[in-house]
């Protein structure tokens, strides 16, 4: 049974007046309704797991799934033979795989200019304290480090909320299922979908700083052009992830609750109301 407060709530008038609003009638367009945000939530589930190929600590992972991407546009350092895109950098949430293509010749190249380890045609995985300490990808000055540091921290944040939002994606199947029936309809469960709202403009927030934290100041600081950057396609696939919250909050709101439930809220309110309130109404004075 619903707690007393929420039902004392669901007979709030904002509450009600977003109940009652939607223009899908008939049970077979509430049913076709909710079969289309269930697919949406199966669909939006695929992309989380999918995004969540970021935070894996493989390099075939990574390279396959990046959170953002990043390849050399013009060096000079005569004799290298780094030509555009010869040097690309995969970053996941946890680390970066650091790739320089087997025609660069790297004896050519000063040694602080590479991370340690890195072999021409092989693969280097990096994590974010070795990214940082790189002076190829993180340059000696201040404001390069403390781009790099927020880089770091933004995806390192980014780890818990790709897990969770994708966990929690799953339980926004329920609501669409409930109300698939009108008989299991009601006012609370109509209301309870407007968080999908909130949880989408919280996740887009975060992944928006890691566009302000990382993206934008990442490479081409202080007026350099020497990389060209991208998202990956484990950012796309959690900004598209988020956008169907917004998708499955529409399709919510379509569907008005049947008017008798309604009324069953209010009734159910009117009493718990009364007793809590004492004195406040006829049924606490009976």
């Amino acid at each position: 049974m619903p707690c007393k407060c929420c039902n004392v709530c669901c007979a709030w008038c904002p509450c009600t007046t977003y109940a009652r609003f939607g223009c899908i009638s008939g049970d077979t367009g509430r049913r076709a309704i909710c079969m289309i945000g269930i697919a949406l939530v199966i669909i939006g589930q695929i992309f989380g797991i999918v995004g969540c190929v970021s935070v894996s600590t493989s390099g075939d992972a990574i390279k396959s799934v990046p959170f953002a991407y990043a390849s050399n546009k013009d060096w000079e350092i005569p004799g290298a033979g780094f030509d555009k895109g010869t040097v690309e950098i995969f970053f996941g949430l946890s680390i970066a795989v650091f790739h320089v293509d087997s025609g660069v010749d790297l004896a050519a190249v000063p040694a602080e200019y590479l991370p340690d380890g890195v072999e021409a045609g092989k693969d280097l995985v990096l994590n974010w304290d070795e990214v940082k300490d790189s002076a190829l990808i993180c340059s000696d000055g201040e404001g390069d480090k403390d781009a790099c540091k927020e880089c770091a921290d933004g995806s390192k944040s980014l780890v818990v909320l790709a897990l969770l939002v994708t966990v929690f994606n799953i339980f926004s199947l329920f609501p669409f299922l409930k109300r698939m029936s009108p008989e299991k309809d009601s006012v609370m469960e109509k209301n309870m979908t407007l968080f999908l709202a909130l949880g989408m403009f919280l996740n887009l927030a975060q992944l928006g700083k890691f566009d302000q934290s990382c993206y934008k100041t990442w490479l081409n600081v202080d007026g350099r052009d020497e990389w060209d950057t991208a998202f990956g396609v484990g950012w796309w696939f959690f900004v598209w992830m988020c956008l169907l919250d917004g998708t499955k909050l529409v399709l919510h709101s379509l569907i008005p609750v049947p008017a008798d439930r309604i009324k069953a809220a209010m009734d159910t309110a009117t009493h718990d109301g009364g007793v809590q309130m004492k004195g406040a109404t006829t049924h606490s004075a009976v």
